[in-house]
């Protein structure tokens, strides 16, 4: 029986009738996460949780699995987090896609809707070619068309794939209504089966803060304040109310809940010594940088793993990524375009952060300034080269890297058919 006719498998229950998910057997395990409690299918007890701006976000972590009828049941005792003693080479890495998608206005309607079906299409031969994820980037008033309703994006690559990971790098949470977020968030959760990953940042770039008539001194209450409500709002089985500085909600419970319980896995983008110590105590996955060097990542890996743990969260290499600018280069001259190309973008994204209101702190304008620091660790050379780079992370504790591939579907296959095979599991 396949999985399709396995899902079409119906049953009664209480006159009506649901989906049996029981059969279903994912190729990976659903993502360690952090656990305001474990929601057991019986009692919903719930595990205690840190207070944050008046809510809760979840301070636990638990290995999260697939019960019958789509529910979610507590871990199995076997732990499937890193040892303490685990060296660079007892993990297999894992690969994602990192990027986004554009639909530039002022030209033809039909051209544009095909570029995005064509990303879709990218996303499920992704798949078959062995990624693990990919985690699209969300943006806004750019003039060249940049994705930025990226959950919608998501949804369809959903109903496209079956077993590719969907996330968000990230979702600016100042701009977004909590509640009707946490909707959204739900839904795509359940279509895809508890495949989403939840991708979170404060965003950073000047015409973003501009458009929205936002004070880039309100990002860090404004994203706390959504952050806090968001969890709550997918955790809770009962009516909450919520009165804070910038949103007010009275007896609500957001409908659906999500599949992954109590929500799907946050992940944080994060740099600084503060924040990547924030993430871990939260029990949040952490997202790291295209452009700190293997060494850099490796001190902020260990700073993170050491608060990680201290905090009570157990720490597992996949609960990392690292994203890279990627280019499997066919000669030297393929690769000196494809380094041209990278600094066009760069330099593009800076015009379009830099600014009155822009975030200094933020990944790409902090080595703004730094000649060649924003190319000198991409992926960018001969499959051999790049796999020398990757070893180099791996030394370092990186086992799941996110790749900007420069739009090209060749270059996926390229990457996927002369540098994956050698980083997989014996």
């Amino acid at each position: 029986m396949t999985i399709r006719q396995r899902l079409l498998q119906i049953t009664d229950y209480d006159r009506g009738a649901r989906i049996t998910w029981a059969e279903i057997k994912p190729v990976e395990p659903v993502w360690v996460m952090p656990a305001k409690g474990v929601l057991d299918a019986q009692n919903r007890s719930r595990s205690p949780c840190l207070q944050l701006v008046g809510a809760t976000v979840c301070a636990r972590t638990a290995m999260l699995m697939p019960s019958i009828g789509g529910r979610l049941s507590k871990p199995p005792a076997a732990s499937t987090a890193a040892p303490a003693t685990q060296t660079a080479r007892d993990f297999t890495m894992r690969f994602g896609l990192f990027g986004g998608a554009s639909a530039p206005r002022g030209v033809d309607a039909a051209e544009s809707a095909r570029g995005l079906q064509q990303v879709v299409d990218v996303h499920v031969e992704a798949e078959e070619l062995g990624f693990h994820s990919s985690f699209i980037t969300e943006h806004h008033f750019t003039g060249i068309g940049q994705m930025s309703a990226i959950l919608t994006m998501l949804t369809f690559i959903a109903a496209r794939t079956t077993r590719l990971r969907l996330g968000t790098a990230v979702l600016v949470l100042p701009w977004h209504n909590p509640v009707l977020l946490a909707e959204q968030v739900a839904t795509l959760d359940m279509l895809s089966a508890g495949r989403f990953d939840l991708g979170v940042g404060k965003g950073y770039r000047h015409n973003e803060f501009a458009g929205f008539a936002m004070r880039p001194e309100e990002a860090e209450p404004r994203f706390e304040e959504v952050l806090a409500v968001l969890c709550r709002a997918l955790s809770s089985n009962e009516p909450f109310s919520h009165r804070g500085r910038f949103w007010r909600f009275d007896d609500i419970v957001v409908e659906p809940a999500p599949y992954q319980r109590p929500h799907p896995p946050v992940w944080l983008a994060a740099s600084s010594a503060n924040s990547i110590t924030l993430c871990a105590r939260r029990g949040y996955n952490l997202l790291l940088d295209q452009f700190a060097s293997p060494e850099q990542i490796g001190e902020r890996i260990g700073l993170y793993r050491q608060e990680l743990e201290a905090a009570g969260h157990a720490y597992d290499p996949m609960r990392v990524a690292v994203a890279r600018n990627c280019w499997v280069a066919l000669d030297a001259a393929d690769r000196d375009e494809a380094i041209g190309r990278q600094a066009q973008v760069h330099e593009r994204l800076l015009a379009l952060s830099r600014g009155s209101e822009s975030r200094p702190a933020s990944h790409i304008l902090a080595y703004s300034d730094t000649a060649g620091a924003r190319e000198a660790h991409s992926l960018i050379g001969s499959s051999a080269e790049i796999a020398s780079k990757l070893t180099a992370l791996k030394a370092q504790g990186v086992a799941y890297v996110l790749l900007f591939g420069q739009g090209s579907r060749e270059n996926m296959r390229r990457f996927a058919e002369t540098v994956m095979p050698g980083f997989a599991a014996e």
